[in-house]
């Protein structure tokens, strides 16, 4: 046996040892990239929790849910009696107050549209124009020498802008809009039908006019309907069902009491019309 060769064997096991118990050394660039791919300790990096904010912020729009004001309600309570006294100005044939009641009642309705504060700012302003529009349209109507065709093209570009406003503020109801088509077709196949025929035989030349109107009107209904809001709906029907009592009475047969009808379910249209904007 060679002399100190034991020491020397047990010395370089125990060396053996020490390195085999050490973990090998990482690289510092290494470990810094490892600990920066750590998610961090409180859940996100600040660009997460940013994209988060976002998203939550444009969920929380368009779920918003407007407000009629103190002043939109104010104008509103002011233009009922108004309504009222010019329904009963159609019922006692008084034209004093019809002149001064009807276009008032589409004013204050358009300065409550104003005044509310609602889920869609353009869906308002396409919707105070149209308001413009039915005022032109009243006033064209109960000018002492009629003038239908003006005021039907009025309303004609009033039912326009109401579907700019409904496009503006979203079409998301897809079922609805489907259900809004079959009453459209549903209507223009039977009132439409009568009531067109009945302006040809009056005079040939409102046929084109009134086809025009009878569509766009319609076309404003499914629109509200794919729109989806349940006032909106509401009020496109109303206005629909006003002008068929309208054009029924004017170019079908006469409506007992229609004239009343006609106005009631007018302003019941443009009140339904204005909260659908809330």
């Amino acid at each position: 046996m060679v002399p100190g060769s034991g020491l020397e064997e047990a010395m370089q096991t125990s060396a053996l040892r020490r390195a085999s118990a050490t973990p090998p050394a990482i690289p510092s660039a290494l470990a810094n990239s490892e600990a920066s791919s750590k998610p961090s300790p409180i859940g996100s990096t600040s660009g997460e929790r940013l994209a988060r904010g976002r998203r939550f912020g444009e969920a929380a729009a368009h779920y918003r849910r407007g407000l009629v004001t103190p002043l939109a309600a104010v104008l509103l309570v002011t233009a009922l009696p108004l309504a009222v006294a010019n329904w009963w100005s159609r019922w006692s044939a008084n034209r004093t107050i019809e002149w001064v009641t009807k276009p008032a009642v589409t004013v204050l309705i358009a300065l409550a549209a104003v005044a509310v504060d609602p889920r869609h700012e353009a869906m308002r302003w396409w919707f105070v124009a149209a308001y413009v529009g039915c005022l032109a349209g009243d006033v064209f109507l109960m000018l002492p020498r009629e003038r239908f065709v003006p005021g039907l093209a009025s309303f004609l570009a009033a039912h326009l802008l109401f579907v700019a406003g409904f496009v503006a503020g979203g079409l998301d109801d897809t079922s609805t809009g489907i259900g809004m088509v079959v009453v459209a077709v549903l209507v223009l196949a039977s009132v439409g039908r009568c009531v067109l025929g009945g302006a040809r035989r009056s005079d040939p030349g409102l046929a084109a006019p009134v086809t025009a109107y009878l569509l766009v009107i319609t076309g404003m209904a499914v629109v509200a309907g794919f729109h989806g809001d349940g006032w909106g709906i509401a009020g496109a029907l109303t206005f629909v069902l006003s002008d068929s009592l309208l054009g029924w009475g004017k170019f079908v047969a006469p409506v007992r009491h229609g004239s009343v009808a006609v106005m009631a379910t007018y302003h019941l249209a443009l009140v339904g019309l204005l909260l659908s904007l809330v």
